[in-house]
Parts: structure tokens; C-alpha cells; sequence
């Protein structure tokens, strides 16, 4: 004898929602800002780290809570949550799959210091980005077939003031450790410029009078 189909059935849903809210409203910004702050601040941890994050809390728990919707609604039905949904879950194991190539290219060639992006990184990035909005498009959906209370729509809009704002804190300390960089390269430019022109107009002088006289 199995369990009734309203308790099945609401677990189910309850499971669902947990994996999935822990997932896009945890891990994947953990794992993005690993993957931000790392890169830029040159730690050597941040790509198992974000490798890690995004493998077994991210992949792992996405499927199985998807698995958990489409058992718990008795299969895929054409609604706009449920659509949305699995173009993100597909999405993300194409964007997961993507990273793993691009970690073996770099594994195998590497890449020069200040060398630009490679395209398929670019396409890491961009579709990442995608698939984030996309799923904060998509939980409020699912909270509106859930039919969740005010208190829950009031939970999530502080939850992404509050992720949109460490975003632009974090992009912006970023941005700001680039211009300090770009004014400090350019700055030894200007000095190592300066130090050949005064190499250049002592050599000049050395051609046009000769070597000085030793005492």
C-alpha cells in the first residue's frame, strides 16, 4: 500500500521547491562569486571550488528536484513555470558541461597572462548570466502555482535586493582593482619610457663629446 496521492503528491512539491530554492538561491550565487572574486583576486582554489560547488550542490540536487516536479504534477504539463523550468535545467547541464570543456582546454594549452577570454569562455559567462535571470524569473512563477502568501513573494524580493546588491558591490571592488591596475601598468610605461628617452640622451651626448675623463 503506497501513500496516499495528496501526501505524495505535496511532498513531492515541498522537495521539489526546497532543492530547487537552496540551489538557485544559494549555491549558484556561492559559486558564481567564488568564480568572480577568484579569477580577478588571482586564488589558485576558485576553480575546484566553483567546479565543486556547481557539480554536487548545484547539478546533482537541480536534476533530482526536477525529477521530483514532473513526478509530482504526473508528468510535464504546458505551463509557463514548468516550460521555464526545464529550458534552466537543460540550459545549466549544457552550461555545466561547457565549463568542464573549457577547464580540459585550459588543463591541456593554458593561457597567456592577460590574454583575452577565449569564445567558448565567453559563452560560460553569457549563458550563465542567462540562465540566472531566467531563474529568478522562473521561482516567482512557482511560487504563483504554489499559491504562496505575501510573507513568501516579500521573502524573495529582499532575498534578490539583496543578491542584486553584493552583485554590483562585488563587480564594482572588481572594477575598481582593474582601473588601479590599468593606472599602475600604465604609470610603469610612462616610467619605463622616461628612463629609455634619458638612456637615449646620454648615449647622444657620450657620441657627440666621447667618454669623460677619469681623474
Amino acid at each position: 500500500m503506497g501513500w496516499p496521492k495528496n501526501i505524495t503528491k505535496t511532498m513531492l512539491i515541498d522537495a521539489h521547491v526546497w532543492i530547487m530554492m537552496a540551489v538557485w538561491m544559494l549555491f549558484v550565487p556561492l559559486a558564481v562569486g567564488i568564480a568572480v572574486y577568484g579569477r580577478h583576486y588571482k586564488k589558485h582554489w576558485w576553480a575546484k571550488a566553483h567546479m565543486m560547488i556547481m557539480g554536487f550542490l548545484v547539478a546533482i540536487p537541480m536534476t533530482i528536484a526536477a525529477i521530483l516536479g514532473i513526478v509530482a504534477t504526473n508528468g510535464f504539463l504546458p505551463r509557463a513555470h514548468l516550460i521555464l523550468g526545464t529550458i534552466i535545467v537543460l540550459g545549466a547541464w549544457f552550461q555545466i558541461g561547457l565549463g568542464v570543456v573549457n577547464h580540459i582546454i585550459f588543463r591541456i594549452y593554458g593561457r597567456a597572462q592577460g590574454a583575452e577570454r577565449p569564445v567558448q569562455n565567453k559563452i560560460h559567462v553569457g549563458l550563465g548570466r542567462i540562465l540566472s535571470i531566467l531563474a529568478l524569473i522562473n521561482i516567482p512563477l512557482g511560487m504563483h502555482m504554489r499559491h504562496a502568501g505575501l510573507p513568501w513573494y516579500i521573502g524573495y524580493a529582499i532575498w534578490a535586493i539583496l543578491l542584486c546588491g553584493g552583485s554590483v558591490g562585488l563587480f564594482w571592488k572588481i572594477s575598481n582593482l582593474d582601473t588601479q591596475k590599468q593606472r599602475h601598468e600604465a604609470m610603469m610605461i610612462t616610467e619605463e619610457k622616461e628612463r629609455l628617452r634619458e638612456e637615449d640622451v646620454d648615449k647622444t651626448i657620450v657620441e657627440q663629446h666621447g667618454q669623460p675623463e677619469k681623474k
